[in-house]
């Protein structure tokens, strides 16, 4: 299958409610991108229905690709000739992986020119933040042991404790919403000038699940404290190490402070 020059593919990778949507609206834009119409997803594998393009930029976003399988962490069954169909029809392409298991990112192997990103949001405030969207959508944002084990294994990546993801660059979203400089960072390294389009509100995702000043940076670094998260839960995040090390590496705190503060 001819592919068009230069081009670009990126898998996005992220637990829900870690702001991917928003990271990927950003790239998007810093792609080139600005409307946002209708794909065209005729011939295409069946879990490649949603997202939208730019024709002009010969931009497209995939979303969640892992569609309904993700409700269990999985992909589903398709495979890497399905995301290099799609991928051969833009110049740059990115696939949005929602709640999915790293080590499915084999079934990228052999997609051409693909790089991944891996958001990773505060695990206490990712938590809170699904506990809100759980009231309603139960069986949309678990937050139930086996969605802890997925959760450590994300920050065993971010660590590099794991390599489940090949070409990786990492983001914190917690950092990315409030610093210019790392999101001028982000961007260097994907070799993209940074237009830093950061206040779109996406189509996807279902939006915040809180009120007030619910999109400003402070308010999302500190969900935790605005739905207090069960001690239960924040007992199995004290007894992980991966996840205590992210906390205090990657955010600056000690989880089991927090914890004893609960």
């Amino acid at each position: 299958m001819d592919t068009k020059a230069g081009r670009r593919v990126t898998f996005l990778w992220g637990l829900k409610r870690s702001g991917i949507h928003h990271i990927l609206n950003w790239l998007y834009a810093n792609l080139g991108a600005t409307a946002k119409t209708a794909l065209t997803t005729a011939g295409l594998h069946e879990q490649l229905s949603e997202g939208y393009c730019d024709p002009r930029a010969d931009v497209a976003f995939f979303n969640n690709c892992g569609r309904m399988h993700s409700r269990r962490f999985e992909l589903g069954e398709i495979a890497s000739r399905d995301f290099e169909q799609a991928a051969a029809l833009h110049r740059s392409t990115i696939f949005g992986i929602e709640d999915c298991r790293l080590e499915l990112a084999s079934r990228t192997a052999e997609v051409r020119d693909a790089r991944h990103l891996l958001v990773l949001r505060d695990p206490l405030n990712n938590i809170a933040s699904r506990l809100a969207a759980h009231a309603n959508r139960p069986d949309v944002f678990r937050v139930d042991e086996e969605y802890l084990d997925l959760l450590e294994s994300y920050c065993a990546e971010f660590l590099g404790r794991s390599a489940a993801l090949p070409r990786k660059t990492v983001v914190t979203y917690d950092r990315f919403i409030g610093d210019r400089a790392y999101r001028d960072s982000v961007a260097h390294a994907f070799g993209l000038e940074n237009l830093d389009v950061v206040s779109e509100v996406s189509d996807y995702g279902g939006g915040s699940s809180f009120a007030g000043d619910a999109t400003s940076p402070e308010s999302l670094r500190t969900r935790f404290r605005q739905h207090p998260i069960p001690r239960p839960i924040i007992d199995s995040l004290v007894g992980r190490e991966t996840v205590r090390e992210a906390c205090s590496k990657v955010f600056g705190y000690d989880i089991a402070a927090v914890g004893a503060e609960s």
